[in-house]
């Protein structure tokens, strides 16, 4: 699209060798006209920049030179999700997950399916095993919920600056005897 003979939006395609294109969109920003968004020859999606991201993770790469994000905005009382997925239907598409609930102002991470930690809309961090139930509103900043006959613990290790060896190790369990902290 142009106005007279100045450009204000143009999509352009570039052959990049005999077998393959990218597909580039410009826009108009502070009078020069700028590439906004690329599709690769690779079919990656490139958004304000030309060079792809990290090798493992560039279908989609986002750049800015300042602060840079992406917005997920859902109803009030529905979710936002980024899912993880290893198939294309049943459990696997949704193996693992990052989801916020403006019902509940919670967010909720799963792995291998199912939730493992929830952030509640009062910052309460509530982790769990696959299977157990989670509570659903307590005063503690932080509730660990055990499995099976072994106690709910929390470990806490230093080890050497160089990734060597654990140097210690303390752990805070608490068991069913007599209710006393072990």
């Amino acid at each position: 699209y142009s106005s007279g003979t100045d450009p204000k939006a143009q999509i352009a395609m570039d052959q990049e060798s005999s077998t393959a294109a990218s597909l580039r969109f410009y826009t108009e920003g502070s009078g020069t006209l700028t590439e906004r968004l690329k599709i690769d020859s690779s079919g990656r999606v490139l958004i304000g920049t030309s060079t792809e991201g990290e090798a493992d993770s560039d279908d989609l790469t986002i750049a800015t030179s300042g602060h840079t994000g992406i917005t997920i905005r859902s109803g009030t009382t529905s979710e936002g999700a980024i899912y993880f997925s290893d198939a294309t239907s049943g459990g696997g598409e949704y193996i693992g997950s990052l989801v916020y609930s403006h019902n509940t102002n919670a967010m909720v991470f799963t792995t291998a399916g199912n939730e493992r930690l929830r952030i509640n809309s009062s910052g309460h961090m509530i982790l769990s095993p696959a299977g157990y139930s989670l509570p659903t509103s307590d005063e503690r900043m932080l509730n660990l919920v055990a499995w099976g006959n072994k106690p709910a613990s929390i470990g806490f290790q230093r080890a050497s600056s160089l990734g060597g060896p654990v140097l210690t190790w303390y752990a805070i369990k608490w068991a069913k005897i007599k209710g006393c902290l072990l």
